[in-house]
């Protein structure tokens, strides 16, 4: 049984993995010791806020 990871640990390593600079090494990590619903959720969330400040950004932009 592996060592949890605490919800920032999720978000950190979403992020790190949404912008490709994640090594190999920990990406094995994470997911051969912690449950996969935790990266889903974080990468989830982290995709909405992306989406919604390039939305908000053009917003203000066009206006």
């Amino acid at each position: 049984m592996g060592v949890r990871l605490k919800y920032i640990d999720y978000f950190k390593s979403a992020l790190l993995a949404l912008l490709g600079i994640q090594s190999d090494k920990n990406r094995v990590k994470d997911f051969n010791q912690n449950k996969i619903a935790g990266f889903i959720a974080a990468g989830i969330i982290l995709t909405l806020v992306f989406v919604t400040s390039l939305i908000l950004l053009v917003s203000l932009i066009t206006a």
